[in-house]
């Protein structure tokens, strides 16, 4: 069993986490009712290329070759970013380059950012193009069987 010591909240470890982070638990609860350890713009922080160089352990929820991006604007119309569950904190490659999420404005079209030293830090515009490779992966459903409950 993995889980709290404290409150006796357990994690069976034949758990598979869900594509959208959550994971169903002993108790009935969801781990989704709980707060991650981390982000994924935490995850980038400290390790930029962790989402380029390690994409078998990071789910992918999004795969296009038609984004564009102008300024801190990225739009897609074969994405849909809504329904793959991407989040204000997660991790979208742009060309290989990873950046933060910081608005899922729509379906088709997410804030982003260059990476930042903090997360409240002013956007930092990405690099403008068309026809951009876009890929979001997350380590949510790493993060949420590490995670705070007490």
């Amino acid at each position: 069993m993995m889980g709290c010591g404290r409150c006796g909240w357990a994690v069976s470890e034949r758990t598979q986490p869900a594509l959208n982070g959550r994971v169903e638990v002993e108790s009935g609860r969801e781990a989704g009712d709980l707060m991650n350890f981390s982000q994924d713009r935490d995850l980038l922080a400290y390790e930029p290329n962790v989402f380029v160089e390690v994409p078998f352990t990071a789910q992918e929820r999004v795969s296009v070759a038609d984004g564009l991006v102008s300024g801190n604007t990225l739009t897609s119309v074969e994405a849909d970013f809504v329904t793959a569950g991407v989040e204000v904190g997660g991790v979208v490659l742009i060309e290989r380059v990873a950046h933060e999420v910081v608005a899922v404005v729509d379906a088709g079209t997410l804030g982003v950012s260059a990476v930042r030293e903090r997360e409240a830090d002013a956007a930092i515009a990405a690099k403008a193009g068309e026809q951009l490779s876009v890929r979001v992966r997350t380590f949510a459903p790493q993060a949420t069987l590490i995670m705070t409950c007490c």
